[in-house]
């Protein structure tokens, strides 16, 4: 509506402009009279063509007016009376109760806010116009409510108001598992469940102290009443004193004994936290005296242990309870005992009093016997030998402190603990570190010669005596040198193993130097037969190994180990075992007799070395020539070699060999084997096997 009335004014201010233009008189051009123009353009004139641009003048105030000539573009101003109002028709206002209606208009023209009423009517009382809203009361659970109009302007009512009842209260029930507005109290034990409804509708304040929802309690035995199918949902459970099937509510379990009852404590299984004792069936069983399977003897146990010298007590007991018939305190005609003869053992283990030794008689320690209070015995152990005297050179005998070499080697002695004297006769030993003087140094004729483990002795011409050389002389040390020429034991050789002898050093009886010489090569392995993949194992060490020259799916025939189709039965007169593997119709592996067979480039990325050992076959007598170079073209000369079943040592040429199989073992040097070059003086094969 308002951009119509903004388009109608803007027309009529159009209207106005074109008017004022046209029809001015002739004291003012309008913009489309003409003026001679005083201004030349190029020695030439022309009149003005004057076109209207703007005016200040408003509805209540006069102003200026803008002209600019379309030809020149001279401007100038004149003076502009003020304008009239465009009065435009914006809306009728309709008659109320309280007000007269009328039409409204507004000026159109920019700026101006003037507005005026037109074609005024008289206030109406008419029904309908009263502007009537909504007023009422809502309706509660226990309180009626009512609807009404009244008009917004003048307040009056229409007379039509309708009174509503109160509600009630809602209490809903959606099935058993959900319940709207209702609380559900589960039945125990010794109490029924029941369930509480709450009122659901908005605002109700139907309780007892008119501040919550109203509440409905149906309790089990309304729900009985009413026949619902929930009702025995809530009926009390009563206590479950069941044993459970795995036994976790049995609190105590206590079993009877010959003279007290037992019981069980179970507790309710419903978790109410009640407990109920069960008694029956777990009274006392009394004692059991029974004869011993045997039946000539009683089961007897020990009431009085028998010591050393006191004899023992043993009665009649209970078979289940060990109760000693000594105690009943009725009479029982099994009541009896019977001795248990003394043992005689002392234990000599308290009292220890001990007995120093001198120097001609020997120590020892006095225990005496702790089994019995009254026992007296005792021994003597722990003996000590006797101190033997502390000999010291009498002062006739010592030179500047130190006893001196004798001629007739006799010296005078006394022990400095007891006393005693003593002669020394020739045949004595002499007296250590004694000042000889009979010798020379690194000279031992009449004495003993250093040995490998021993330091030399000199005999002395001046007392007739060998002597231990002085710690101070080097010339009499030990030599350290072993001398090895009592042969000892041979160890025979295995799979894993080199046999060897052990030789003793015969130089000093007291040295017991050993060392290992005439060493044997290792014996052959015993292996299995290939597995599926190629593994075969040897029985005796476990070594494994991988056959890679070809890669084998089945292996339908079998071979014994002497190298012959058939079964496992076959007869085998090696010494030792081999593998012999099925070779394809067509073997990249093969020999052609006298041309060398070259293979290279291991997988070492796999197997992280090259070939562990060579099974070569072929006819009998045959000559096998094997080399095998390392990375920079190098012969390996050491590995071992059987051929078949004799170990013909370690090389790396065979020759003379008397039959088919040769086996050569390349373990220790496989990791740096490049290249294994092999001919054969007939037709032959050649698997090779990889260490796993």
């Amino acid at each position: 509506m308002k951009k119509r009335i903004l388009f109608i004014i803007m027309a009529l201010l159009a209207i106005v402009l074109v008017v004022a233009a046209c029809g001015g008189g002739d004291e003012e051009p309008t913009p489309s009279q003409t003026q001679t123009n005083t201004d030349t353009d190029q020695g030439q004139t022309h009149e003005h063509e004057w076109a209207l641009q703007g005016t200040t003048a408003t509805c209540t105030e006069a102003g200026k007016d803008t002209y600019k000539c379309t030809v020149c573009e001279v401007t100038e101003e004149r003076d502009a009376a003020a304008l009239t109002h465009d009065m435009q028709f914006v809306e009728t206002i309709k008659a109320t109760c309280q007000e007269g209606g009328y039409d409204a208009y507004a000026c159109s023209r920019e700026g101006c806010d003037a507005t005026e009423r037109r074609h005024e009517t008289d206030p109406s009382f008419a029904p309908d116009a009263h502007v009537y809203v909504d007023e009422g009361v809502a309706a509660t659970c226990i309180a009626g409510g009512y609807s009404d109009q009244v008009c917004s302007l003048c307040g009056t009512y229409s007379g039509n108001r309708v009174n509503i009842s109160a509600k009630g209260h809602t209490y809903e029930r959606d099935g058993y598992d959900g319940v709207t507005g209702a609380v559900q109290t589960a039945p125990t034990c010794e109490a029924n469940g029941q369930i509480v409804y709450t009122c659901t509708e908005e605002g109700c304040v139907g309780n007892a102290t008119g501040d919550g929802a109203a509440v409905k309690v149906e309790t089990y035995e309304d729900m009985v009443a009413a026949n619902v199918s929930y009702a025995n949902d809530y009926k009390a459970l009563g206590h479950n004193y069941t044993e459970a099937a795995d036994g976790s509510n049995v609190d105590e379990n206590v079993a009877p004994t010959c003279t007290t009852p037992g019981y069980v404590v179970y507790s309710c299984q419903n978790g109410c936290g009640t407990t109920s004792t069960v008694t029956e069936g777990y009274e006392a069983l009394t004692h059991t005296y029974e004869r011993n399977p045997d039946k000539q003897t009683w089961k007897y146990a020990v009431e009085l242990e028998p010591t050393c010298i006191n004899v023992g007590t043993e009665w009649v007991v209970c078979e289940d309870c060990e109760h000693n018939t000594k105690n009943d305190a009725v009479a029982n005609p099994l009541k009896y005992s019977r001795d248990i003869v003394a043992t005689g053992a002392h234990v000599y283990d308290k009292n220890a009093t001990v007995t120093a030794p001198t120097c001609t008689l020997g120590g020892y320690t006095t225990y005496y016997c702790s089994a019995d209070a009254a026992c007296v015995a005792s021994e003597q152990r722990d003996q000590t030998p006797a101190n033997g005297h502390t000999w010291g050179l009498k002062q006739s005998d010592l030179q500047d402190g130190k006893p001196f070499c004798k001629t007739d080697g006799n010296w005078n002695y006394i022990c400095s603990v007891c006393e005693a004297e003593e002669y020394n006769v020739n045949d004595d030993e002499p007296i250590a570190n004694a000042l000889h003087t009979g010798y020379v140094a690194g000279d031992f004729t009449g004495g003993v010669a250093p040995t490998c483990i021993s330091r030399g002795k000199y005999y002395c011409s001046g007392c007739k005596t060998v002597f231990d050389a002085y710690a101070d002389d080097t010339l009499a040390n030990a030599t350290g040198v072993h001398t090895y020429n009592v042969k000892g034991q041979t160890t025979a050789s295995t799979c894993s193993e080199y046999g060897y002898t052990t030789y003793s050093c015969n130089n000093d009886a007291k040295c017991t130097a050993t060392e290992r010489r005439d060493y044997t090569a290792l014996a052959a392995h015993s292996y299995s037969e290939p597995s599926e993949d190629g593994t075969i194992v040897c029985f005796a060490c476990s070594s494994q190994y991988r056959d890679v020259t070809t890669e084998i799916e089945t292996k339908d025939d079998k071979l014994c180990t002497c190298g012959n189709k058939g079964t496992d039965a076959c007869t085998c007169s090696l010494k030792v075992e081999f593998i012999a593997t099925k070779v394809p119709d067509v073997d990249p592996f093969a020999i052609t007799a006298g041309v060398a067979f070259e293979k290279s480039n291991f997988n070492f990325e796999k197997y992280n070395a090259g070939p562990a050992l060579l099974i070569l076959n072929g006819e009998e007598n045959t000559v096998y020539t094997v080399t095998v170079y390392d990375a920079e073209n190098n012969a390996i000369t050491t590995y071992d070699i059987i051929v078949d079943g004799n170990d013909v040592g370690d090389a790396n040429v065979v020759t003379g060999a008397q039959g088919v199989v040769a086996y050569i073992n390349l373990s220790e040097v496989a990791p740096s084997i490049a290249k294994v070059v092999i001919t054969a003086t007939t037709d032959a094969t050649v698997r090779m096997y990889y260490a796993i």
